[in-house]
């Protein structure tokens, strides 16, 4: 079992660097489509939603369909 859990740490560490860059493709394209899709409605500023308390636009629904479009 202690060979099993070395040889699984050694595969993770080995894929680490690869999704690491995947991880930061993906944000920058949500990045990208989040801009785009804000600047096309008008607005001018964007929050995470677990900063907003009350209030404001959700635009979720707006992006992940763009997302979806764009990379299906």
């Amino acid at each position: 079992q202690q060979f099993l859990m070395g040889e699984n740490q050694k595969f993770l560490d080995e894929i680490q660097p690869a999704r690491d860059l995947k991880m930061q493709e993906v944000e920058t394209d949500i990045m990208a489509v989040v801009e785009k899709m804000s600047k096309a409605n008008g607005y001018s500023l964007v929050l995470d939603n677990a900063v907003v308390l009350f209030g404001g636009d959700d635009i979720t629904a707006l992006i992940n369909s763009e997302i979806k479009k764009n990379h299906p």
